[in-house]
């Protein structure tokens, strides 16, 4: 005699051994669709709201140089930070200060001149301390953006030669070429041709430290697809491979380098 009422019992008590595998390997197979997926939405996501912050902050550039009869900022005092000499022009939103890829503040690569002065990374924010003379407040040592030091009025440092300098946005060549502010590791530098071509590094604190933050590896990395973003003087942002920065316009002189291979980047 067969008993339809036990097996029907049995059946209302739970899922059976394979029911339950099949179930997860379900779950897992949409999980491996869908994360993947998500993560493209993010990082997307990130991109455009780094353009966007790029875009803002070339209108204060515009606002500026129209205030100013052409000129960009001088050298000294508080306006060696971008963010300080534009303040007026972009509100002193905090956010336009940080890519959204690059929010957070290691403590892996000191600069070694103030306690709290910290390079950033491919994915992180650089950060001055608050005790350092040139800043007016703690804000404006915090960012994920680096100026085109060859844009600024004035006598620049030991890293540039006046002649190179811009100076005035009415005088820059090729300005769909030339960058005026990009992703980057701290908060400027001065590119240029006679720097040395990077050599490979396993970690970006071995790539990019004090004995060479002045120079184009402030730019170098793939923070936004293979490359990062730039605003140019004329006001466009473009997401360029970290490659074409040795191709780009930064000073009156710059020579262009041709071919650079940093595929041993990849993995940072």
């Amino acid at each position: 005699m067969i008993h339809f009422g036990k097996q029907q019992k049995r059946r209302e008590q739970g899922f059976t051994l394979i029911e339950l595998l099949v179930v997860i390997a379900i779950i897992a197979l949409l999980l491996s669709i869908v994360v993947p997926s998500l993560r493209a939405a993010k990082k997307h996501a990130q991109n455009v709201v780094c353009q966007s912050n790029l875009r803002q902050w070339g209108l204060s550039y515009m606002l500026y140089t129209e205030e100013w009869n052409g000129y960009f900022a001088p050298w000294g005092g508080y306006q060696v930070s971008f963010m300080e000499t534009l303040r007026p022009y972009y509100n002193d939103i905090d956010e336009m200060r940080l890519c959204p890829s690059a929010k957070e503040v290691s403590t892996a690569n000191p600069t070694s001149l103030q306690p709290n002065s910290f390079f950033g990374y491919t994915f992180n924010a650089w950060q001055v301390d608050p005790s350092a003379d040139w800043l007016p407040d703690d804000d404006s040592g915090l960012g994920s953006y680096g100026e085109n030091s060859w844009i600024r009025s004035g006598q620049p440092p030991a890293y540039g030669n006046i002649n190179d300098t811009w100076k005035k946005m009415t005088s820059i060549q090729s300005r769909s070429q030339t960058p005026l502010l990009a992703d980057a590791r701290w908060n400027n530098a001065w590119p240029n041709h006679t720097h040395p071509l990077p050599s490979p590094a396993a970690r970006e604190e071995d790539f990019y430290n004090l004995s060479n933050w002045h120079q184009i590896e402030c730019f170098v990395m793939r923070r936004h697809k293979k490359g990062l973003n730039v605003l140019v003087a004329d006001g466009s942002v473009n997401n360029w491979e970290a490659e074409m920065l040795w191709n780009l316009n930064w000073h009156r002189s710059y020579q262009k380098r041709g071919d650079v291979n940093l595929d041993w980047m990849n993995s940072w």
